[in-house]
C-alpha cells in the first residue's frame, strides 16, 4: 500500500508534468469505477497537486472562469491510492486499460493524465468549500513535523493509546502517512520493541523532551517518523517496490529501495501478524501486549524458497484385494516375485484374520523417474497388478506347446493331455523329476479307470 514517501513522490512527478500545460474539456470517469462523477469541465484549466501524508490533492483551476458564474473557478479533488492508485501521464494510444479517471491536455496531438488503480481500492471526491483535507487524518510528520508532534504527545490520554505502540502507528489520525514498512522500519531503529503499550513508549518520550530540552540527544519514536521517512525520500528515485511499474529504471530502484530495508522482509528477520491482522517484522523482542494466538506469515525475501512437496512427486495410493496380494504380510527393499527380480519397491499390506480387503501403500521407481500424479483408480490398480506374482499356466495351454527333447519333458507332456480329459482332477508338473502327481478337489468325484 502506498504510504507517505510514495504519495509525495506521485505529487511531485503531476506537478512536474503538468507545469507549463493546458488541460481542456470534462473530467472522464471510467465506467467500472464506484466512485462518483466528477461535475467539472471548462475550455481551459491547470492541474496543481499537494499531498499530506497518505492523502493527495489536485487542485483545478479554471482560467477563464468570469466573476458570478455558475461553476466553481478552483475544484479540490481528494484522493486516497488504496492498495494500488498511482498516476500516469501518456499518450492517447498508451492510456493504461485500468486508467478511471482521465484529464485531457489542450496540445495536439492530446496527452492524458490518468489516474490508475489496477485493484480499485483507491478513492476520490471533490472537498467542500473552505474544505482542505479530510476530517479524520493528522499533520503530516515530514511537513508539520511540530504540529504532529504536538498532537501525539496531546492525546495520550485516549483510549488508543492503550494498545501497542507497532498498532498504534497505522493510526492516521497520529501517524499520518506512516504504513507497514516504515513502522517495522522506525520501530527496529530505535530498539522499542513492537508490542509494547504505546502510552508508556510516548510517555517516556515527553519526560525526556521536558528534561533534555535544547540539547542534542537520540531521535525517539517520533523523530524517527520524519528522518526515516525523509530518508526514503531521499533515495534515488524514491520509494519504487514495485519491480513491475513502468516508470523510470524502476528495477534499479526497486534494489535501491530493498537494500535500504534494515527489517521489513529481511531473511535474518521474524514476523508476527498483530491484532488487526496485519504482519509486523521485527527483531529481538516482541513486548507484553503480543497476541496470544500468534502467527507468523508469508516469507522473508532474499532466502531460497522451499522445495515442493515430496508427497506430491512420488506417490501412489491405491486399494488392493487380499486375495491378489501374496500371502507375505511385509515387504521392503527388493523381491523377488515369480522367480524374477523386480525394480526396487516398497509394498506393505495389513491382511486381516478373515481374509477381508485390505489398504496397501505402493511407492514405485519406473525407469529411474518417480510416478507422478496417479489421478485416478485404474492406473493405481496398473501399478499393482504389473508387480503381482505370475498366475501359474493352465494344463490345455502346456499341452499345445510342443515339446523339447529330453525324456522328461516328454512324459510331462503326454501326461498333461492325458489329465486334461479329466475334467474333475487338477494336475501339478514336477519339472525336476519329471513325475506327475495328481490331487483330487473339493468338486471332484471318483474317476473309472
Amino acid at each position: 500500500m502506498p504510504e507517505l514517501p510514495e504519495i509525495r513522490r506521485s505529487c511531485n512527478v503531476v506537478n512536474h508534468v503538468c507545469c507549463g500545460r493546458v488541460f481542456t474539456g470534462a473530467v472522464r470517469k471510467s465506467d467500472v469505477s464506484k466512485n462518483a462523477e466528477v461535475a467539472f469541465s471548462a475550455q481551459q484549466y491547470t492541474i496543481r497537486a499537494e499531498s499530506r501524508g497518505k492523502e493527495m490533492v489536485l487542485e483545478l483551476n479554471d482560467k477563464l472562469s468570469a466573476a458570478g458564474a455558475k461553476s466553481r473557478a478552483v475544484v479540490r479533488l481528494l484522493f486516497h491510492f488504496g492498495m494500488s492508485g498511482r498516476f500516469q501521464f501518456s499518450g492517447k494510444s498508451e492510456i493504461h486499460k485500468h486508467a478511471h479517471l482521465k484529464f485531457t491536455t489542450s496540445e495536439t496531438p492530446p496527452n492524458t493524465l490518468s489516474f490508475v488503480d489496477v485493484r480499485r481500492f483507491g478513492t476520490w471526491r471533490v472537498l467542500g468549500d473552505g474544505e482542505l483535507w479530510g476530517p479524520d487524518r493528522g499533520p503530516d510528520p515530514v511537513s508539520e513535523y511540530t504540529a504532529f508532534r504536538e498532537n501525539v504527545l496531546a492525546s495520550l490520554e485516549k483510549p488508543a493509546f492503550n494498545k501497542p505502540i507497532c498498532e498504534v502507528m497505522l493510526n492516521q489520525v497520529y501517524f499520518n502517512g506512516i504504513g507497514n514498512y516504515l513502522r517495522c522500519e522506525i520501530l527496529h531503529r530505535v530498539a522499542v520493541p513492537p508490542f509494547s503499550c504505546a502510552r508508556q513508549v510516548l510517555q517516556d518520550l515527553q519526560q525526556e523532551l521536558d528534561v533534555k530540552k535544547g540539547k542534542e540527544s537520540s531521535p525517539d519514536v517520533l523523530q524517527c517518523c520524519r528522518d526515516i521517512t525523509q530518508e526514503v525520500l531521499n533515495l534515488k528515485g524514491g520509494a519504487v517496490y514495485d519491480p513491475d511499474s513502468t516508470e523510470g529504471s524502476s528495477e534499479e530502484n526497486y534494489r535501491t529501495f530493498l537494500d535500504w530495508l534494515q527489517c521489513y522482509t529481511r531473511s535474518d528477520a521474524m514476523n508476527v501478524r498483530d491484532h488487526n491482522g496485519r504482519t509486523m517484522w521485527y527483531k529481538g523482542e516482541l513486548g507484553p501486549l503480543v497476541p496470544k494466538a500468534r502467527k507468523s506469515v508469508g516469507k522473508a525475501r532474499l532466502t531460497t524458497p522451499p522445495l515442493r512437496d515430496v508427497k506430491l512427486q512420488s506417490r501412489a495410493k491405491s486399494t488392493v484385494s487380499a486375495a491378489t496380494v501374496p500371502a507375505t504380510t511385509t515387504l521392503k527393499g527388493r523381491r523377488n516375485v515369480g522367480g524374477a527380480a523386480s525394480s526396487p519397491t516398497k509394498t506393505t499390506v495389513r491382511r486381516r484374520s478373515d481374509g477381508a480387503t485390505a489398504k496397501s501403500s505402493v511407492r514405485a521407481a519406473t525407469s529411474g523417474a518417480a510416478i507422478r500424479n496417479v489421478k485416478n483408480q485404474k492406473m493405481a490398480d496398473q501399478m499393482v497388478s504389473s508387480r503381482r506374482p505370475a498366475k501359474r499356466a493352465c494344463p490345455r495351454v502346456l499341452a499345445r506347446k510342443k515339446p523339447t527333447a529330453g525324456p522328461e519333458t516328454l512324459v510331462a507332456a503326454v501326461t498333461t493331455v492325458e489329465h486334461t480329459q479329466c475334467p474333475g482332477r487338477a494336475v501339478r508338473l514336477a519339472s525336476s523329476s519329471g513325475r506327475v502327481s495328481s490331487r483330487p478337489t473339493r468338486r471332484s468325484s471318483r474317476t473309472k479307470t
